[in-house]
């Protein structure tokens, strides 16, 4: 029987692309499913919410799939349009709401998320 050296490589491994952002697909666009390495994608705000989109990256050299690009800030913010008349017990003059007459305390809009499937 012969016994022969071969030589075997390792440490080197494919520069891959990273994978989705984890972010929250209420509020923002579901674009830049994968990041390239390297590269940059920005996600912009989905209706209801509005801002500046959120850029983010892959490094240059990511050999990981499962790696989650950077991302900055998430400055997108939730926004409603006022009603066409105002809901019972409060009134919008001259642009402030306040609560109608016969009623008290303070009217405070406030803009809700209702999720739907």
């Amino acid at each position: 029987s012969t016994c022969q050296a071969e030589a075997d490589y390792l440490g080197c491994t494919p520069i891959v692309a990273c994978g989705p952002p984890d972010l929250d697909f209420c509020r923002h666009e579901d674009v830049c499913t994968s990041v390239p390495a390297g590269g940059a994608c920005r996600i912009p705000c989905k209706f209801p919410f509005f801002g500046p989109a959120i850029n983010t990256s892959c490094p240059d050299n990511n050999t990981d799939a499962d790696e989650v690009p950077s991302l900055g800030p998430d400055l997108c913010q939730i926004g409603c349009e006022d009603p066409d008349q105002p809901p019972t017990g409060y009134a919008k003059v001259n642009g402030t709401w306040s609560c109608a007459s016969g009623w008290g305390g303070q009217a405070v809009p406030v803009c809700v998320l209702n999720e739907t499937d």
